[in-house]
């Protein structure tokens, strides 16, 4: 990580904590956010996802039963610290 990277993160990273949203109960207006998200994209799944530092947490989801994954199982690392990301999305014919 490069030191604009780790302040970047470390920016990022209080203001996360500041909002004090980590760990909290669902709230409808999230909820409807991922519910909205499906239904416009077609999907089966659906997050509103917060990262701290080694995870990333649902406040809101549609379509998966775990409440958060280890911050390295997935790309949002890359994306969070503003790596370049690639992704090809496959789609069956219709």
């Amino acid at each position: 990580m490069s030191s604009i990277q780790s302040i970047h993160e470390e920016q990022r990273l209080s203001e996360l904590y500041r909002y004090s949203i980590l760990d909290t109960p669902p709230e409808s207006a999230f909820d409807d956010l991922a519910k909205l998200a499906a239904f416009i994209c077609s999907t089966p799944i659906s997050l509103v996802s917060l990262v701290d530092t080694d995870r990333m947490w649902f406040k809101a989801k549609v379509g998966l039963s775990v409440d958060e994954l280890p911050r390295i199982d997935g790309f949002f690392s890359n994306v969070v610290l503003g790596d370049d990301l690639h992704v090809q999305i496959a789609r069956q014919p219709e």
